[in-house]
């Protein structure tokens, strides 16, 4: 399902980047990631870094401070995710029936009650732990 102009200008209207959308081979089809760069105030992850290639042939990238989001349609309900989608929490996700609700939940994600975000971040905070745990071999050295 294709995301009409005027959802995407309401986005960037706001200062969030929206890329161009993925094609229809990919694992979300027609799908847009949302990122609101470090200049812009809002809801954000103290630490957190990430970026977007815009260019890489010129090395150009956009910086982010908060997670991106995935916006797509999918068999009638609209889709918001975080940006590494792929086997997060189904809390961290969550389905519309219009796409101006899943506009409204991106804008709140980034710039409402920072609950969502601070949820996010946790979430990193237990990867990232998970990630630094010692083995038990490594606890016996």
């Amino acid at each position: 399902m294709e995301i009409a102009s005027q959802h995407i200008e309401k986005l960037r209207a706001q200062k969030l980047f929206v890329s161009k959308p993925h094609d229809n081979s990919g694992v979300f089809p027609n799908s847009v990631l949302v990122g609101k760069p470090i200049i812009i105030p809002g809801n954000h992850i103290p630490d957190y870094k990430t970026h977007y290639a815009l260019d890489l042939t010129k090395n150009l990238y956009i910086h982010f401070d908060a997670p991106l989001l995935w916006f797509y349609g999918n068999h009638g309900t609209w889709m918001v995710a975080p940006g590494e989608a792929l086997g997060i929490p189904s809390d961290l996700q969550n389905h519309w029936k219009t796409p101006e609700e899943a506009v409204d939940d991106i804008l709140a994600f980034f710039f409402g009650d920072p609950q969502r975000m601070q949820a996010k971040a946790a979430d990193e905070e237990a990867k990232f732990a998970a990630i630094k745990k010692p083995s038990s071999k490594d606890s016996l050295r």
